[in-house]
This record gives C-alpha cells, structure tokens and sequence, in this order.
C-alpha cells in the first residue's frame, strides 16, 4: 500500500511539472486572459477602465478614439480641429501595436441636443473606447459625459469644457487670463500710439459660452487697468447678445451695431467674429477712429492686423487641443497616466509686430 501511494504521489508530481512546463493550469489561462487594467483618482471618485477597453489593450485589438466637437463645418474652427486630432491620432497610431480609428464628430454648425445625441448614440453602440469632447456649454454634457465614465470610457475635455462632469481632465486656455493679456496689450498700444480713447464696447458669437463670459471680464479688467477712464458701452451681460457663427448673419449684425455706435472707440469680439468687426471698420471708413480686438486668426484676420484695423488677436490653437485630446486618450490607455482638472495651454498674442512669421494659411496653426 505504502509502495502504490508513493506511486501515485510520482505520477501526480509529474503530471503537475508537465503541466508548469506546458504553460497549464487555471492560475496561468486566468493571467493570460486578463486586459490590461487602468483607474484614475478624481475629485468624483476612482474611476475604472472598462473590462471591455482592457481586454482589447491586452489583445492589440482595435480602439475607437472620438472627438466630439460643436460644429465641424464652423470657419477656421472646425478645419483646425480635424488638423489637429489627425496629427494627434497619427502620434497614438505609433504607440499601440494594434489599429485605431479616429473620428472627429459633431453637427455642422452648433446644434447642442444633435451633438449630446450623437455621442449617447455612439456610446449605445459600443464605438467609443475613449472621448474627447469639446462643450458648447457645460451643463447640457453632463449626463453624456458621466454616462461615458460610469461605463469605464475614459473622457477629455478640449477647447470648451463641461467642469461639473466626471471627465478626467480639460485641456484648453485659462479664458480669464487671456482675455486680461488682450486688453493689457490693447491699452498699452493705444498709450504707445497717443490714442484718447473714450468708449469701450463688447461682442461675442457665444453670450452663454462660459468661455466668453471668461474673455470679456478678462478683457475688460486688462483694459481698464491701463486706461482707467475708459467707459462701455455695454457690458459681457447686458446690451450685448450672441452673434453666433454664420459669416453673413454675423456681419450684418456687427456692421449694423457699427454703424449705430460711431462713437466706440474699441471693440473687443471674443472669437472669429473679429475679422468681422474689422471688416465693417474698414467697409464703412472708419478705419483709424475705431478699432477692434479678439480671438483667433486666418489668412482675412491676418490682412486686418497688417491694415491696423485689428489690434491683437489671441491664437488659442484650436489644432493643438484637438491633438491633446488624442494623446490624453494614449497616455491613459497605453501608459495609465493622467492629469487631474484644467491643464491650462497658452494662446499666442498675434499683432503687427509678428504676424508674419507663420503661415496662416495653415489649419495646423490656428
């Protein structure tokens, strides 16, 4: 009996070994099976990528990346995004062994229950594995986004942000900031170039926009700290009203404005409706009694800087966001790290003095 016992313990013994070498046993099928695993400490919690996302890391499986974006046929915008996320998508594609498609997504023009619906839709159908979103607003986001990281999709916020969301982070300008270095820079060329300006005025295609809000008490702050005296002539919440994005309906309503206030010395428009208000300064003669300054540039935006019309304009980098989204969505997913809240990029001030010194013509720069 002894004798067939240690028999047996032979044979058991062996067939362990074979197993070991063999790569057997359910301990080893469990390890190999697993995906690869990420979380993310954040003000609303941990945060877990989903099983789903894991196991095709683990399998060189193909990822989704999406950003989603307000309006991908809005002028100088909506091309500088594209650029920017396919210059983005082209760095992830190096990173991971397996394929990635990339989409830019959104309505043409800003449309916010269109934009929310479409991403819920994308998140129905399982073809998001991580997301980039720009918001028109922040409250309308919130229950897409959280619905996104409850499911284990890790979210980015560019450009425009949904703060009271669980996304992980946000990356774009501090708005406040660089409105204030617009009016420092405006006051300090109307000083530098003997101006007795006495009327100040606001104009933005976004009232709602958080980020316009931000702009104009930035701007307002900045030019009032180098000209104390300055009066408005309307305020970033009264007598002002949203412009929107359509270049003949944003004209007619700035030349009409104009016209009706010849005695405005400086106008400050928070985005590309600058180019705008250039243009009905230099259409209707007044081009050296009245000014403009504001965000963003292309090659229209560029001439009015060159004629004077323009002042300063800030070049947030719409191309550069958009590409952050994309490697956020990489560093997190090929490498678990993160950054937490607003990860603040800098605009560059564009003004007489260097604006020749990059191609405005390309959508890689704006």
């Amino acid at each position: 009996n002894t004798l067939n016992k240690n028999r047996g313990l032979l044979w058991i013994t062996i067939f362990a070994l074979v197993l070991i070498a063999c790569g057997g046993g359910s301990a080893d099928d469990d390890a190999g099976s697993a995906g690869v695993s990420r979380t993310a400490d954040l003000p609303s919690g941990t945060f877990t990528l989903s099983d789903t996302i894991g196991q095709k890391l683990a399998n060189g499986e193909e990822l989704n990346f999406i950003l989603s974006i307000q309006g991908t046929a809005i002028a100088i915008f909506g091309d500088a995004m594209d650029s920017g996320w396919k210059r983005g998508m082209a760095e992830a594609d190096a990173r991971y062994d397996g394929s990635i498609a990339g989409r830019v997504v959104g309505p043409p023009n800003t449309d916010i229950p269109a934009q929310v619906a479409e991403i819920d839709a994308l998140l129905d159908a399982g073809e998001i594995d991580c997301l980039a979103f720009e918001a028109h607003e922040g409250g309308p986001y919130i229950d897409v986004i959280n619905k996104a990281m409850d499911q284990g999709i890790p979210v980015f916020g560019v450009n425009a942000d949904s703060s009271d969301s669980k996304r992980i982070s946000f990356h774009a300008l501090d708005e406040f900031s660089a409105g204030k270095l617009a009016g420092k820079i405006t006051g300090e060329w109307a000083i530098a170039n003997g101006k007795d300006w006495k009327t100040a005025a606001l104009m933005t295609g976004s009232v709602e926009g958080g980020w316009a809000q931000g702009r104009m008490t930035g701007f307002v702050e900045g030019l009032n700290a180098a000209l104390p005296g300055l009066e408005w002539a309307n305020t970033s919440t009264e007598n002002i009203e949203s412009q929107g994005w359509d270049p003949a309906t944003s004209y007619a309503m700035v030349e009409a404005w104009v016209l009706g206030h010849p005695d405005v010395d400086i106008i400050f428009h928070t985005d590309q409706g600058v180019t705008n208000v250039a243009k009905a300064i230099s259409d209707n003669g007044l081009s050296g009694t009245m000014y403009t300054s504001g965000f963003n540039i292309d090659p229209a935006t560029a001439d009015y800087i060159r004629s004077g019309d323009i002042i300063v304009t800030m070049v947030q980098g719409f191309s550069n966001q958009a590409a952050r989204g994309a490697q956020a969505c990489s560093d997190f997913l090929f490498d678990g790290n993160y950054d937490v809240g607003h990860v603040i990029m800098d605009p560059v001030a564009v003004t007489g003095d260097n604006v020749d010194s990059v191609d405005w013509t390309d959508p890689k720069n704006l």
